[in-house]
C-alpha cells in the first residue's frame, strides 16, 4: 500500500514550526476550533499540552498528530450493506389475505338474521 502524499497547505504550515495551536490546526482542517476540541477530548486526534494549565490547557498539533488523524478518520463503505439485494429467506405463512372486516360483517349479519323473528309471548 502506497503512502498519500502530504497536502501542500499542511508543508507550508509546518514550513517553520514544530507544532500548530489548536485554532490554527482547527482552520488547517476546515472545522470549528470547538469542533476540534471535541476530537482531542474524544481521543480521536492527539495533541501536545503546552504549559502546565490545567482549567484551560493550551493544546498544539504536531504534523504526525494531523496526518493520523486525518487518516483514521478516512472512511470506507461496507459491501455488505451498500448494495440493496432482495430478501433471501422465505416466508412461512400461507399468504392468505383474511378481511377481518368482512368476517366481522358476515357474523353481525348472521346474529341479526337469529335475532329478528317474531316474539313470542310466554
Amino acid at each position: 500500500m502506497q503512502a498519500e502524499p502530504i497536502p501542500q497547505p499542511l508543508l507550508d504550515a509546518f514550513a517553520r514550526r514544530i507544532s500548530l495551536p489548536a485554532k490554527a490546526t482547527a482552520d488547517l482542517l476546515g472545522m470549528d476550533y470547538s469542533t476540534l476540541l471535541r476530537h482531542a477530548k474524544a481521543g480521536n486526534i492527539r495533541y501536545r499540552a503546552m504549559g502546565v494549565g490545567v482549567t484551560r490547557p493550551r493544546r498544539e498539533f504536531t504534523l504526525a498528530d494531523i496526518l493520523e488523524f486525518l487518516e483514521r478518520q478516512r472512511r470506507q463503505t461496507c459491501p455488505s450493506t451498500n448494495a440493496r439485494t432482495r430478501h433471501s429467506t422465505t416466508t412461512t405463512s400461507s399468504g392468505a389475505v383474511f378481511g377481518f372486516l368482512a368476517q366481522r360483517e358476515k357474523r353481525l349479519a348472521a346474529r341479526q338474521k337469529k335475532s329478528s323473528g317474531p316474539k313470542r309471548n310466554g
